[in-house]
């Protein structure tokens, strides 16, 4: 019998596992260390107090914080994950930090392929689909294009699989966070995530203006955390959404907090082009090898309230 008051279990992992327990479910979800993949949320709200409880019991190793859940991740040995589930903490929900995917994913992995279903469908969308020109009328937005509005000062973050270059949306892109290969130019090697920008603000320029996103004047930051087959950790996806919702034009350090640990916590590193923060648990080291640690124990977050 699972606890559900401690640990929350995917729908997708149970139909994935009929009758496993949390321990045989805890093998889906270790990296390449052995480690098990968790993702904790403090039920109080109080995060960094969970952080350092939990990082106490456990010895985890990895921990971000993710503040849009009041929540953090942590990488714990199989016997200590053997440990939480025979004395469950109290105070926090543990979710298995596992892969997702998004439904019936394409891939579009080879260089030619992607040119030549961007140069078809300039929105990235498929022949069977329905055309931009069709449904931005279906939602009414030529009536508020009418009006003026059209996206102006807006910036919209499609948290996908990237957003491969095109010409209906390249001069407005302001930012690109990868969190699959840590690459700073942007790019989709998957498809999704470009048809999901060219709907939103897409400007058309590539087919005479019949072509247009439903805020075409919208600026645009791509945030890949889907990999070329679309699937991504959850972890990531949530650091994704966190990223996405901070203020346009905060760039500079905030009030910091502080969860007392060792130097298994990282500091996120502000990047040029808007691409904050560092790359995902499965890429912990940057190209030439390096790690950035912070030089005293503890790890410091940036606040994007």
């Amino acid at each position: 019998m699972i606890n559900t008051n401690t640990f929350n279990v995917s729908q997708s992992l149970r139909q994935a596992n009929p009758g496993a327990d949390l321990k045989q479910m805890a093998e889906k979800v270790k990296d390449e260390e052995g480690l098990v993949q968790l993702i904790v949320s403090a039920q109080n709200g109080d995060e960094v107090s969970a952080a350092n409880d939990f990082v106490n019991l456990t010895g985890a190793k990895n921990v971000e914080r993710l503040d849009i859940i009041d929540g953090f991740t942590a990488d714990v040995t199989p016997e200590a994950f053997a440990k939480l589930v025979e004395n469950a903490p109290k105070g926090v929900t543990i979710t298995f930090d596992e892969t997702v995917s998004v439904s019936d994913p394409v891939e579009l992995s080879r260089p030619e392929e992607m040119k030549e279903a961007l140069e078809k469908h300039p929105s990235g969308a498929e022949a069977n689909k329905g055309e931009l020109d069709v449904t931005v009328k279906t939602l009414g937005m030529d009536k508020i294009w009418e009006q003026g509005y059209k996206g102006q000062g807006v910036t919209i973050a499609v948290i996908d699989t990237g957003i491969a270059p095109h010409p209906d949306y390249n001069d407005r892109v302001k930012g690109f966070k990868d969190w699959v290969a840590g690459k700073t130019e942007h790019y989709d090697d998957q498809g999704h995530g470009t048809h999901v920008a060219g709907c939103a603000q897409g400007d058309g320029k590539m087919s005479a203006g019949q072509y247009m996103g439903a805020a075409p004047m919208a600026d645009l930051v791509g945030i890949k955390v889907l990999d070329k087959r679309g699937s991504g950790r959850l972890s990531d996806i949530i650091k994704g959404c966190q990223l996405g919702r901070r203020p346009q034009g905060r760039t500079g350090h905030r009030h910091h907090q502080h969860v007392a640990r060792r130097p298994d916590f990282h500091q996120l590193p502000e990047r040029p082009g808007g691409s904050v923060g560092r790359q995902s648990r499965r890429r912990r080291h940057h190209r030439d090898g390096s790690r950035r640690k912070l030089r005293s124990q503890a790890f410091h977050y940036r606040d994007s309230r």
